[in-house]
């Protein structure tokens, strides 16, 4: 589990309530090409629905690679979230510094952009993430 080649960091606080029916969201932290459409990236990805309310990770490029973290977001909790995208085109995730597992496929080839973005589809009570740090390295 190398961490050599571009790695993105965040350490962030959930919301205060996690996503359901009535006020419904998506946490997404990562690598994209385009944050503000359907990724292009690698990144963590949160919502109720999807993944049993777990971390999924995912890799899109190409193709489309997602697993699961075996992490369940919990409100109002602290994440370090460490995505390494290896120069052999792997990509390796972290969850508070624990490995959780690596794709090898849907490697992106565009320039990304690092970020935190909380989509709220549904409902009326507002949601934040807290973002405590966020960069995106090279390390060689």
């Amino acid at each position: 589990s190398s961490r050599t080649g571009i790695v993105y960091e965040a350490i962030i606080v959930t919301p205060s309530a996690l996503s359901d029916a009535t006020n419904e969201y998506y946490l997404r932290c990562g690598a994209n090409v385009n944050p503000a459409v359907e990724p292009q990236g690698f990144y963590f990805l949160y919502h109720h629905g999807t993944n049993s309310g777990k971390w999924l990770c995912q890799c899109k490029g190409g193709s489309t690679a997602n697993f699961d973290s075996g992490v369940t977001v919990a409100a109002s909790t602290a994440y370090r979230l460490t995505i390494v995208a290896r120069p052999d085109n792997t990509v390796a995730f972290f969850i508070n510094e624990s490995y959780v597992g690596e794709t090898t496929t849907g490697f992106p080839t565009q320039p990304l952009i690092a970020d935190v973005y909380l989509i709220k589809y549904a409902g009326s009570s507002a949601r934040s993430v807290e973002v405590q740090y966020i960069e995106i390295t090279q390390v060689r």
